[in-house]
C-alpha cells in the first residue's frame, strides 16, 4: 500500500498541469422565430426528445472539423503557435475540447484543456463564438433558399386553386347540388321509416303464422270445442255459450229420463246442430286468419322492395357528396396552402435580413487558476483505495493458496479430527537439546499445563480406564511427534504411575537422545532375538518415567515391526506399566505404525502449525482409520501463545529459582 501511494504521489508530482476553462452557450428551442405573430409558439412544443437530440446534434457539430480548424486560424491570429494550421492541429484540439449538456438544462458547457491556462480560456470562448456565427450564417442562408423555393412554387400552387375550383363549380352545375347534405339526410330518414314498417309487418306476420299453424292443427283433430275458446269473436263465443247450455240441459235429461226419453234425443240433436254451427263459425275465422297472413307477407315483400330502391337512392347520393366533399376539400387545401406560402414567404424574408439565432452565449471563459488535474488529493485518495484492496486480495490469495494449517480452526476443517491439545510455541532463548524436556523440567509452565489438558482429553477419550496403549504419529517428519510423545508420557508419569515410552520409530529414533542416552538394545533387539523386553526398559530422570529405545540397527528393522513378536512385547509391557506411549513414523511417509496400530487403544496425529501440507496429515487420518485404528484427535503443536496467556499468566505460569532447586 506505501508502495502504490508513494508511486502516485511522485507520479503526480512530475506529471503536467491541465487548466480546464469553461464557456457555457444556451440552444433556445424556437429562437428565430420571434417574427412569427399570429400565433402564440409554446417553448416546449418540441417536447423533451426532440430537444434532447437536437442537443446532441448541436454538440457534434460544436466539436466538427469545420469549428474547430476556424478556432484554430482565429487562435493562431492571436499569436499562439502550439495549434498547427492542419490536421494534425485538428486532430490535437479534438482531444482537448469536450462539450456537453448541463443536466436539467438547455445549456451546453465548452470545455478545453491546455497547459497554458490563458490558452484554456481563449479556445473555450474561440470555440464558442466560431459555433455562434456559423449557427448564424447557416440560419440567414436557409431562409434565403427558403424563399426562394417558396417564390417560385406560390405560382404552381395558384394555378392548382384555379383548378380546383373551376371542378368544384362544374360539378355542382352538371348535378344540380343545391343542398347536397340535406337531400341525403331526407333520403337517410326515409330509409330508417321503411326499415321500421318493415320490421315491425314482419312481426306481426310471423305472429299471426304462428297462431294459424296452432289452429290448423287443432282443426286437423276436430277439436273445435278447443278452437272456439281461443277465437276472441261476440257471435263465435254466443254459440260457444249457449252450446255449454244446451249441452247441461241434455245431461240433466239423460240423468232423469235415460239415453231413450223422447227430451233426451231431442237435446242431443239440437246439441249436435250448435256443435255444427260452432265449427263452421271456426272454419270462417280460420279463413280470415289466412287472408290476413297473405296479406302481410304481400305488405312485407313490398316494404323490402322499397327499402332496395332507397338504399340504391341513398348510394348513388352518398357518391355525389363524397365526390363533391373530395372536390371541395381539393380547393380548400389549395387556398390554404396558397395563404400559408404567402405568409410564410413574407416571414422567412424578414428572417433572412434579422440577427436572429437558436444560441446565446451565457458566459465566456476565465483562465482558471488551479489545475484541474492531475488531482493530487484525489489520486492519493484512489492510490491508498487501490492499494489497500490489491494488498488485502494479495494476501488472501497467499493465503489460501498455503496448504499448512494455521489455527486450530484448519485442523478441524481442512483434516476432520477434532483438537483435543494445542501445545504452546517455546521460547527461542530455550536450546534445542532440551526443548523436548522442557515441561518436565519446568511443570507450572504453559507448555506443562497444556500436556497436562492433554492427558485429560486422552483419559476421557480412552473410557477412563486404568490401562492406556496410545500410538503417537505425525504425516511428515519435523512436526514434534517426539517430543509430544515425551510431554504426554511425562504428563501420565506425574500422576504416580509407572508410564513407558517405547521408541518404534526405527528409521530415525530419537527418543534416547532426548534422555541422553546410547542407542543400545531396544525394540529391535526384543523382536529379532526375542529377549525380554523388560530387561531392556531405562529410568529417566523423572519418576514413574521410562523409555525403551528403538534398538540397535537392523536392516530389517521396519518389517520387524510386522511379526506377531510386536504384540507379545507389548503384552509384557503392558504388565509392569499403566500407560505405554509408542512414538511411531511419520504415517504420511512411511506405513510402519500401521503394523501395530490396532495394538493401541488409540492414536493421536501430531500437527505442527504451519509446517506440512494439510493433504499429508488427511493422507495419515485416512490411512489409520482404514487399518482399524482409532483416532482420538489431533495435537496442534508449534501454537504461538496468546497474548491474554502471556498478560494475564504471568507469575502463574512460571516458577522461581529457589522452587525450581527444590524440585530439581
Amino acid at each position: 500500500m506505501v508502495a502504490g501511494i508513494g508511486a502516485v504521489a511522485i507520479g503526480t508530482s512530475f506529471s503536467v498541469k491541465w487548466y480546464s476553462a469553461m464557456a457555457v452557450i444556451q440552444l433556445l428551442p424556437q429562437a428565430g422565430q420571434e417574427v412569427e405573430v399570429n400565433e402564440v409558439r409554446k417553448l416546449d412544443e418540441g417536447g423533451y426528445m426532440e430537444g434532447r437530440d437536437r442537443a446532441r446534434t448541436q454538440i457534434q457539430i460544436i466539436q466538427g472539423r469545420p469549428v474547430r480548424e476556424e478556432v484554430i486560424r482565429r487562435y493562431r491570429d492571436e499569436g499562439y503557435r502550439d495549434l498547427t494550421a492542419d490536421a494534425e492541429g485538428a486532430g490535437q484540439l479534438k482531444q482537448w475540447l469536450t462539450a456537453g449538456p448541463r443536466e436539467d438544462t438547455q445549456l451546453v458547457e465548452i470545455r478545453v484543456e491546455h497547459p497554458n491556462p490563458e490558452a484554456a480560456a481563449l479556445l473555450a470562448n474561440l470555440t464558442a463564438q466560431v459555433y455562434y456565427e456559423k449557427n448564424l450564417d447557416f440560419r440567414r442562408n436557409a431562409a434565403r433558399e427558403t424563399a426562394k423555393w417558396i417564390e417560385g412554387q406560390e405560382g404552381a400552387y395558384e394555378d392548382q386553386l384555379d383548378q380546383a375550383t373551376r371542378e368544384l363549380l362544374q360539378f355542382n352545375e352538371e348535378h344540380g347540388l343545391v343542398d347536397v347534405k340535406g337531400s341525403v339526410d331526407e333520403t337517410s330518414a326515409r330509409l330508417i321509416a321503411l326499415q321500421r314498417a318493415l320490421a315491425d309487418t314482419n312481426t306481426k306476420r310471423v305472429l299471426l303464422g304462428g297462431q294459424l299453424a296452432e289452429h290448423e292443427r287443432l282443426l286437423s283433430k276436430g277439436r273445435t270445442d278447443v278452437l272456439a275458446g281461443m277465437f276472441n269473436d261476440v257471435a263465435l263465443r254466443a254459440i260457444s255459450q249457449k252450446y255449454a247450455e244446451m249441452q247441461s240441459a241434455a245431461a240433466e235429461a239423460r240423468g232423469r229420463y235415460g239415453d231413450k226419453h223422447p227430451e233426451v234425443r231431442q237435446a242431443t240433436a239440437n246439441l249436435e246442430e250448435v256443435k255444427l254451427l260452432q265449427g263452421q263459425e271456426v272454419m270462417r275465422l280460420i279463413k280470415a286468419e289466412r287472408t290476413d297472413y297473405q296479406a302481410l307477407r304481400r305488405q312485407e315483400q313490398r316494404l323490402k322492395d322499397e327499402v332496395e330502391e332507397v338504399k340504391l337512392l341513398l348510394l348513388e347520393r352518398q357518391k355525389l357528396v363524397k365526390q363533391y366533399e373530395r372536390l371541395a376539400r381539393a380547393e380548400t387545401d389549395a387556398r390554404d396552402l396558397v395563404t400559408s406560402l404567402e405568409s410564410r414567404g413574407a416571414e422567412v424574408d424578414l428572417q433572412a435580413q434579422t440577427q436572429l439565432s437558436d444560441v446565446r452565449i451565457v458566459d465566456l471563459a476565465t483562465p482558471p487558476t488551479r489545475p484541474s488535474r492531475p488531482n493530487k488529493a484525489l489520486n492519493l485518495a484512489m492510490a491508498f483505495v487501490v492499494s489497500l484492496v490489491g494488498g488485502l486480495a494479495l494476501a488472501v490469495v497467499r493465503y489460501q493458496d498455503k496448504d499448512s494449517l494455521l489455527t486450530v480452526e484448519d485442523v478441524e476443517r481442512r483434516i476432520g479430527l477434532t483438537v483435543i491439545g494445542a501445545v504452546p510455541q517455546l521460547p527461542n532463548s530455550v536450546p534445542e537439546a532440551v526443548r523436548p524436556l522442557y515441561p518436565m523440567d519446568h511443570p507450572h509452565s504453559l507448555p506443562a499445563e497444556a500436556y497436562r489438558s492433554l492427558r485429560t482429553m486422552l483419559q476421557v477419550r480412552a473410557g477412563g480406564g486404568q490401562k492406556l496403549t496410545l500410538l503417537v504419529t505425525s504425516g511428515v517428519a519435523g512436526e514434534g511427534k517426539t517430543t509430544v510423545s515425551v510431554g504426554i508420557a511425562s504428563s501420565f508419569a506425574r500422576l504416580g504411575g509407572r508410564a513407558l515410552l517405547i521408541d518404534a520409530d526405527v528409521r530415525r529414533p530419537r527418543v534416547h537422545t532426548v534422555f541422553g542416552g546410547e542407542r543400545d538394545r531396544g525394540v529391535c533387539d526384543v523382536l529379532s532375538r526375542r529377549i525380554d523386553p523388560l530387561k531392556l526398559v531405562r529410568q529417566t530422570p523423572q519418576r514413574g518415567l521410562y523409555y525403551l529405545s528403538a534398538g540397535t540397527e537392523d536392516e530389517h528393522g521396519a518389517e520387524l515391526l510386522y511379526s506377531p513378536t510386536f504384540t507379545e512385547m507389548l503384552n509384557r509391557l503392558g504388565e509392569a506399566f499403566s500407560v505405554i506411549i509408542i512414538d511411531t513414523s511419520p504415517v504420511g511417509l512411511v506405513a510402519d505404525a500401521l503394523a501395530f496400530s490396532k495394538q493401541a487403544d488409540g492414536a493421536v496425529v501430531v500437527v505442527r502449525r504451519d509446517l506440512a501440507p494439510a493433504r499429508l496429515a488427511r493422507d495419515a487420518v485416512t490411512q489409520l482409520e482404514g487399518a482399524g485404528t482409532r483416532v482420538f484427535g489431533a495435537v496442534f503443536n508449534g501454537v504461538p501463545p496468546s497474548r491474554d496467556a502471556q498478560t494475564y499468566g504471568k507469575g502463574y505460569y512460571t516458577e522461581s529459582p529457589a522452587k525450581r532447586r527444590s524440585q530439581s
